[in-house]
This record gives C-alpha cells, structure tokens and sequence, in this order.
C-alpha cells in the first residue's frame, strides 16, 4: 500500500505536504484548496475511489495559527 498511494499522492497538486507516518494510520496529507467545493474531488479520487485506502478521515482547519517550512532543531 505505501508505496502505490504515496506515487498517487505526491502526483496530485492539492496536496501539499505528504508524510509517511506511524502509529495507527500510514499517510498524513495537507491537502490546499480554495474552497470545500473544490475540496470534494480530491478527496474523492485520492481516497473514496482508491481500492487501496481502507479508512480515512478529514480534519478541516478553518484558520492557520502557524506555518512555514523551516524546521530549526535544537
């Protein structure tokens, strides 16, 4: 499963990052849309339609607290 979803997942524009990941689930997916319209066929095609994703769920973030892509370690 890995690695076929991450090659469908890092095709697709909207998402942004994707991680591979531990602990109860396999991916993590930041997905960027404009809108919950344009959220629905992503969604669609990348999980509802994908033989290979057994369970998925969707975590919306209605505002962003803090983002960017420098990772300082102490």
């Amino acid at each position: 499963m890995g690695t076929a979803c991450a090659g469908a997942f890092s095709k697709a524009p909207e998402v942004q990052p994707c991680f591979y990941v531990t602990g109860g689930i396999s991916f993590v997916l930041v997905i960027v849309v404009q809108d919950m319209p344009a959220y629905e066929a992503p969604v669609r095609r990348l999980f509802s339609e994908n033989e290979l994703v057994v369970d998925f769920r969707t975590l919306i973030a209605p505002d962003r607290v803090e983002a960017g892509t420098t990772i300082v370690l102490p």
